[in-house]
């Protein structure tokens, strides 16, 4: 029984006719006939019962179109599942995010897409999340990762995975001794934020994402942080931190990688979770070339995931 038994019978049913079937089919009617026969010999039952004026099905033969119609639907779907990654295996993507963000997010997602669609290329642009968000609406990226929020309404956000945004102290037994808290798995959680409001601390340079992020953190803890220094990036403050100089409040990214000198805890404050998402224009539907980089990201990248 061939895939094309299944068409041939569902095409006569749909006519009620040999030579109306035939005719949709472009085969000879007496081709057709001879198929259904065999088809009926092989499986030791009458499909249709014929005469001059009609054809109809048998009891047998509506069994066999319930299922033959369920499985030719089936297949079709499989061709253009088929035909959707033949389509999308083939072109380019732009694509941006920050320096820090793209040191973790490319080494994992340019494997994964190169391993299923490796005639997809991307071109990567490294940029702060206001200017990406701004290519990204104006058309010069076709995506970009960044954290929320975003602010144009003529964009679209696909959701990542969750980041958290972690304290990070000196591993100084005086410091960690001040602050109360309370045992988990990965990070302790700390319940007295506020007793480090006569430390100097360390955050990103004023109106990035985490600098307003980590002011308002320490807002909700009630106090404003005595800021001694400002960068642009994490890493560089994640050093400062290991050299005893200050706090920061910094990605759990960072925590994949081992720094000797540096404590991480995390805070009984929503807020420290945020989406870290990919964005696109509203403007034009997706392709199917598109698609398949939105959902490859979304598997790759929610390796990341902080968990809650």
């Amino acid at each position: 029984m061939r895939l094309k038994d299944l068409l041939y019978v569902s095409t006569i049913a749909r006519h009620k006719s040999f030579s109306k079937a035939a005719a949709e089919l472009f085969i000879s009617q007496p081709t057709l006939s001879q198929a259904i026969s065999r088809l009926e010999s092989e499986l030791g039952v009458r499909l249709f019962d014929r005469d001059n004026l009609s054809v109809s099905l048998t009891s047998a033969g509506k069994v066999f179109l319930g299922d033959a119609d369920e499985i030719l639907d089936a297949a079709e779907k499989l061709k253009k599942k088929m035909q959707n990654i033949s389509q999308s295996n083939f072109g380019t993507i732009r694509v941006g995010t920050s320096q820090f963000y793209g040191s973790f997010i490319f080494p994992v997602l340019i494997p994964a897409l190169k391993e299923n669609y490796p005639g997809i290329k991307i071109e990567i642009t490294e940029e702060s999340s206001d200017h990406l968000e701004a290519m990204v609406d104006g058309g010069d990226l076709d995506f970009a990762f960044i954290p929320l929020p975003i602010t144009s309404d003529r964009v679209k956000s696909c959701h990542m995975f969750n980041e958290k945004i972690l304290l990070c102290v000196p591993d100084n037994p005086y410091l960690c001794g001040r602050l109360k808290l309370s045992p988990n798995g990965r990070w302790p959680y700390v319940e007295n934020l506020a007793v480090l409001s006569d430390e100097p601390f360390m955050l990103l340079k004023q109106n990035m994402k985490l600098r307003i992020k980590a002011e308002a953190l320490c807002e909700n803890a009630g106090f404003s942080p005595n800021v001694i220094m400002e960068s642009q990036n994490m890493e560089t403050l994640r050093n400062y931190v290991a050299l005893g100089m200050g706090i920061s409040f910094l990605s759990h990214m960072l925590t994949s990688s081992h720094k000797p000198g540096i404590m991480y805890y995390q805070l009984h404050d929503d807020s420290s979770v945020r989406d870290f998402v990919l964005i696109y224009s509203k403007k034009n539907p997706l392709s199917s070339l598109e698609k398949v980089f939105i959902e490859t990201s979304r598997e790759a990248l929610s390796f990341f995931d902080c968990g809650s």
